[in-house]
């Protein structure tokens, strides 16, 4: 049988900072997010079934672009 060869690791990117990815992006975006919406509710609180799958993220997109 021929050797097996160790598997090696290559880095692709490193982090620019130590804040890049973390809950402060995420923080940031519902910020923003909670702005524009001004306290609205992203969807009516219940129990949703959908026949299938698309019509539930159609339901879930008229949800997050109703005014």
């Amino acid at each position: 049988m021929p050797e097996e060869k160790p598997y090696t690791m290559k880095t692709v990117g490193r982090r620019t900072s130590a804040e890049s990815g973390s809950f402060a992006d995420f923080d940031v975006m519902q910020r923003t997010i909670t702005a524009l919406r001004r306290n609205a509710k992203f969807a009516v609180r219940g129990v949703y079934r959908f026949r299938t799958h698309e019509e539930a993220d159609q339901w879930m997109m008229d949800q997050l672009t109703r005014p």
